[in-house]
């Protein structure tokens, strides 16, 4: 299974919803780091998550994204409740939101806090009205970031196409690959 293997390769654990993301964020690496921050945050990873939000002016929110009816329907007006517990939707829709939401608001703190307060909220509270949610998406982002890429046995390192740029930190894992692999190689040869 290619994602599966794109999944590994990255340093991350396998889930069954990889092909999900893959296929809603469509190769943005950026992008499937932040929904796998937003899942495990809002859902921890829990398909048939619902949260009743009473008092809520939007309502529950359902599935891996915990996506809200009204959300859902800006997409697609005949989705159901039910709909938004398939994962393949409910991750479909969650990441056009985050899409959308990302135009919006540059700043990825303010994208966050909007996702899980509504633009209305975060328009008219500011960007910190949920500050330890957005602390904590934040933070799982930074940790996916961050995963090692795994480091090939013919030297080098597994790289998503959008980090490799001469400046992108792709290129500083491939560099740092390359220069660990070539002083082992070094050593190895020493002792020879």
């Amino acid at each position: 299974m290619a994602v599966f293997v794109a999944t590994a390769q990255r340093g991350l654990p396998p889930t069954p919803y990889d092909q999900a993301i893959a296929a809603a964020t469509r190769g943005d690496w950026q992008l499937e780091t932040l929904v796998r921050a937003v899942i495990t945050r809002e859902s921890g990873w829990e398909p048939g998550a619902i949260n009743p939000e009473p008092g809520s002016r939007y309502g529950p929110s359902y599935g891996l994204m915990q996506v809200t009816l009204p959300t859902a329907r800006l997409f697609d007006p005949t989705i159901q409740p039910d709909d938004l517990l398939d994962p393949w939707l409910n991750v479909a829709v969650g990441t056009e939101y985050l899409r959308d939401l990302l135009g919006r608001y540059p700043v990825l703190s303010d994208a966050i806090a909007a996702y899980n307060a509504g633009t209305p909220r975060r328009d008219a509270q500011g960007r910190y009205i949920n500050e330890s949610h957005v602390s904590d998406v934040v933070g799982y982002y930074t940790f996916y970031q961050n995963r090692l890429p795994a480091i090939t046995e013919e030297v080098g390192a597994t790289i998503p196409a959008e980090d490799a740029s001469p400046t992108g930190t792709g290129a500083i894992w491939l560099a740092a690959g390359l220069l660990l692999a070539a002083l082992a190689a070094g050593a190895w040869r020493a002792r020879r």
